[in-house]
C-alpha cells in the first residue's frame, strides 16, 4: 500500500538523532520542492524516480548511512520530507505491451476491423483521434491501453499478397474489369470505388481481400497486348478502317469513337480498347 500517497495532506513524521537524544519531528512535504531536490541530490544515479516511488523517511535515511556513494550527501529534515513527498507522486512509466495491445484489439476492435493491418504504424493520436468518432464512442481505453494498441500495430505490415488478389479479381471483378485497367490501384481507390459505384455495393471484400487486390494491381503493367489487339482489330473494324488509317490513336479516341454510329453495336472492354492502342501503336 502506497501510504505515501498521503504525505502531501498529512504530516511526515520521522526520526533524527540530535545531540545525543532522538526527536520526533513533523514535517510537511512539498512534492514541488521535493522534485528539485530529488535532480540535484539522487537523479544521477536514480533516474528514474518510479523505482523508488514507495521509498519513505527510513529508507532513504538507511540508504544514505549504508550506501557509501550516498554518504557524503547531506539532506535536512525538509530535503528528505520533501523527497519523499515528490516520490509519492510519481506514477510508474508504461512500456507499451505489443502482446496486450493484441488482446485490446482482439476484444475492442477486430469485430469490425478484422485486418488489423490496414492499420498498421496508426500512432496513438491516430487511435485516439478514430475513437472519437461513432461507432467507436462507445471504446474506453485508457493511456496505457492506447500505447499498447499502437505497439501492436507497430509490429504488423501493411500489405497483401498478389496472387490472393488475382485469385479474388478473377472471381469477382473480372466480369466488368480488366486489370490493366486497374493498374497501380491503391486500397484507398479500391474502398472509394466500393462505396461510390451502385454496381459495385453488393461486394463486401474483406481488408486483407481490399490489400491483396491492390498488391495485384500493383504488379500489373497498364498496358495492352499487341497481338490481342490485332485479333480484335481484325473482327469489328477491317470492314471499315486499315489499321494505317488508325495507327497512333489513343485509348480515349477508340472510346469516343464506338460511341458513334454505327460502332455502337462494338462492345469492347477496357483490356480491348488497351489491346487495340497497343496494336495500332504498331502500324
Amino acid at each position: 500500500m502506497r501510504i505515501q500517497l498521503l504525505v502531501t495532506l498529512a504530516v511526515v513524521v520521522f526520526l533524527f538523532s540530535c545531540g545525543g537524544r532522538t526527536h520526533v519531528i513533523p514535517v510537511k512535504g512539498n512534492s514541488t520542492l521535493g522534485q528539485t531536490a530529488y535532480a540535484q541530490h539522487c537523479a544521477s544515479c536514480h533516474p528514474d524516480p518510479t523505482v523508488h516511488e514507495d521509498d519513505g523517511p527510513e529508507e532513504i535515511r538507511d540508504a544514505l548511512r549504508s550506501v557509501p556513494a550516498m554518504q557524503p550527501i547531506q539532506l535536512s529534515a525538509d530535503d528528505l520530507a520533501n523527497i519523499v513527498a515528490y516520490l509519492a507522486t510519481v506514477e510508474p512509466t508504461h512500456t507499451p505491451d505489443p502482446a496486450e495491445g493484441l488482446t485490446l484489439w482482439n476484444s475492442n476492435c477486430a469485430s469490425c476491423h478484422s485486418n488489423a493491418s490496414t492499420f498498421a504504424d496508426f500512432t496513438v493520436a491516430q487511435l485516439q483521434t478514430a475513437l472519437g468518432t461513432a461507432p467507436m464512442t462507445g471504446i474506453a481505453l485508457t493511456p496505457d491501453q492506447f500505447a499498447d494498441i499502437a505497439a501492436y500495430l507497430g509490429t504488423l505490415s501493411p500489405t497483401g499478397n498478389a496472387a490472393n488478389g488475382q485469385t479474388y479479381f478473377t472471381a469477382t471483378c473480372s466480369g466488368c474489369h480488366t486489370a490493366t485497367a486497374l493498374a497501380q490501384k491503391t486500397a484507398a481507390n479500391i474502398q472509394t470505388a466500393l462505396s461510390a459505384v451502385s454496381a459495385m455495393s453488393g461486394l463486401s471484400p474483406t481488408q486483407q481481400q481490399i490489400l491483396d487486390l491492390a498488391a495485384y494491381f500493383a504488379a500489373v503493367s497498364p498496358g495492352g497486348n499487341a497481338a490481342n489487339g490485332q485479333t480484335f482489330f481484325a473482327a469489328h473494324c477491317t470492314g471499315c478502317h486499315t489499321p494505317a488509317s488508325m495507327s497512333g490513336r489513343s485509348a480515349a479516341q477508340l472510346q469516343a469513337a464506338l460511341a458513334l454510329s454505327p460502332m455502337t453495336s462494338i462492345t469492347a472492354t477496357s483490356q480491348d480498347i488497351l489491346d487495340l492502342v497497343a496494336y495500332l501503336a504498331t502500324t
